[in-house]
């Protein structure tokens, strides 16, 4: 039903490994979005953003450098 990821700028390939577990329960996700931690994995927010629209999400995109967003199913 719930999935947190803080996973300290690896979160769009802890998106893709649970790609299939995702699509079969369709949680909802709260999700980090830390930019300093994610370009030090060299990945920008659009990574997460890619990732979510593929997996038919809904969230609020945010130009800040670091904060939380609720994706939930469309």
């Amino acid at each position: 039903d719930f999935l947190k990821l803080d996973t300290e700028g690896w979160e769009p390939l802890v998106l893709d490994g649970a790609v299939q577990t995702i699509n079969r329960f369709r949680p909802a996700i709260l999700l980090e979005v830390n930019t300093w931690m994610l370009a030090k994995m060299d990945f920008t927010p659009d990574a997460i953003w890619s990732r979510l629209d593929a997996l038919n999400y809904k969230y609020e995109r945010f130009d800040g450098p670091w904060g939380e967003i609720l994706c939930l199913p469309k």
